[in-house]
């Protein structure tokens, strides 16, 4: 929290996003497409990219209220930069196999969600899909990050701990760190970097539903929630009762028939089944 308020929030990135973002920055041509594909399927990059956009002295003025408009904002010689300096930090992997399991998934739910959201905006006829990508990319960004921030303090207390043997922790104590955490990181955040109105409003939304206001984006992100966790995707600690109470009610509220949860959950399985 005291790196999100100081703007020094530098995280380690995962191993297989390494390789990616040291492919397309080694390439001859630097191609934003790519760059640009990578960067809206990862929430903590996606949330550093708008606070560059919105930084004090930075290479914008005024709103960004769109990932695209960051990137498109910022150039390819900043995101380059950006990125660059990413892949030369260490690249942390547990040696909790569950640990790289859960962090994989959050990757996939908060990508999951994103993509419902999108979909689902356009459905109900809300006015900013990207708004609605980005919300939902970003609804459970705190996760992310304590879980990234978790393989550094690993890294650190195995070299202190060698000698001893101790372990660091087992993944029910790893995930219960991330739990409770993770929504006071995501509010840092929220508070702190200058993330889009309309996003920080869908996410603080999603909380619950908006009886009075139907179509909303936090009505949006939360059905996609729900269902992103029926499918496997991700984590929460929603019992499977209270779970369907959720979907039941999101689709009576935006109108969701079984022909779009079946599109929906058919893209949902998809990105489970990415490597």
């Amino acid at each position: 929290l005291t790196r999100i308020g100081e703007g020094k929030l530098a995280l380690p990135i995962l191993p297989d996003l390494a390789v990616k973002i040291d492919f397309v920055v080694r390439e001859a041509e630097f191609d934003m497409k790519k760059v640009s594909a990578i960067l809206e399927r990862d929430p903590v990059l996606a949330t550093q990219i708008i606070q560059m956009a919105h930084s004090a002295g930075g290479p914008v003025s005024g709103a960004i209220d769109s990932l695209k408009g960051a990137i498109a904002a910022l150039g390819p010689k900043a995101i380059k930069s950006m990125l660059s300096a990413a892949i030369a930090q260490p690249v942390f992997k547990s040696r909790i196999p569950h640990v790289n399991d859960y962090l994989s998934g959050i990757w996939k739910h908060s990508l999951t969600v994103g993509l419902f959201s999108q979909d689902l905006a356009g459905l109900v006829e809300l006015p900013d899909s990207d708004a609605a990508y980005l919300a939902g990319l970003l609804h459970n960004v705190g996760q992310a990050i304590v879980g990234v921030y978790l393989l550094e303090v690993e890294r650190m207390f195995r070299l202190q701990a060698a000698a001893a043997r101790q372990d660091f922790v087992d993944a029910e104590g790893w995930l219960q760190i991330v739990k409770n955490v993770h929504p006071h990181v995501r509010q840092g955040l929220i508070d702190t970097w200058n993330l889009p109105p309309t996003v920080c409003e869908g996410i603080n939304a999603s909380a619950d539903y908006d009886m009075a206001k139907r179509r909303s984006l936090g009505n949006v992100v939360r059905f996609s929630y729900a269902l992103a966790l029926q499918l496997g995707i991700g984590f929460g600690e929603i019992d499977a009762a209270t779970l369907s109470d959720m979907l039941m009610i999101g689709r009576s509220i935006l109108n969701i028939d079984e022909e779009v949860v079946t599109r929906l959950s058919a893209t949902g399985k998809q990105i489970a089944n990415e490597k």
